[in-house]
């Protein structure tokens, strides 16, 4: 039997990302250019 592979969620991932970054969620949804509520969905 194989085994099962569980992922990391993928906002735990950006939340990481942003963070070593130093970078908020909202500044991060200003300089992609979508509003701020849909990175915080994530």
């Amino acid at each position: 039997m194989t085994r099962m592979f569980n992922p990391p969620h993928p906002g735990a991932m950006v939340a990481e990302e942003l963070d070593s970054l130093g970078m908020s969620a909202r500044e991060f949804a200003r300089y992609i250019g979508v509003a701020p509520s849909s990175v915080t969905r994530i």
